[in-house]
């Protein structure tokens, strides 16, 4: 997300990109630790201060940080609101996301039952008795008369 100031466009940063350096100045604007900022609601001039001084910071750090307060003071919170809402405005709807569509192969008949954990809707498994094999463990097994655990067959 961008935010304007004075004509130049500067790119919020996303919280899990924040360092400490950063953080201290998010915590300087607006009073808040990180965490914190996930709980306010609504818009907090202290926390857009912050985020705003960091993104100042990053395209440009040879500002001092007085000089970066100065513009983010300057700046007016009314025509950030209206960014910001249109920026929002304009973000994809993340509920509306469409799952990709599935191949004409693998499309389920209208009597099939998937399930991902290998039973169908009644409780039976998929597979008969007959599919299934045991699986080896390299062990012999103790019910057969010949098995000898101390030899080897090739």
């Amino acid at each position: 997300m961008y935010l304007t100031v004075n004509g130049t466009r500067y790119e919020l940063p996303a919280l899990d990109t924040i360092n400490i350096g950063e953080a201290k100045i998010i915590q300087r604007h607006s009073g808040m630790t990180l965490d914190q900022l996930f709980e306010i609601e609504g818009l907090d001039s202290g926390a857009i201060g912050g985020l705003l001084a960091v993104a100042i910071k990053r395209s440009d750090p040879s500002l001092r940080d007085s000089d970066v307060d100065a513009l983010v003071d300057a700046v007016n919170m009314f025509e950030i609101m209206e960014e910001l809402a249109n920026a929002v405005e304009e973000a994809p709807d993340p509920t509306q996301d469409e799952a990709p569509p599935l191949d004409d192969d693998s499309k389920p008949s209208s009597g099939d039952s998937i399930s991902s954990s290998g039973i169908d809707g009644n409780g039976a498994s998929e597979h008969s008795p007959d599919q299934l094999s045991p699986v080896s463990t390299g062990a012999p097994t103790s019910d057969s008369p010949d098995s000898d655990p101390m030899t080897l067959e090739a």
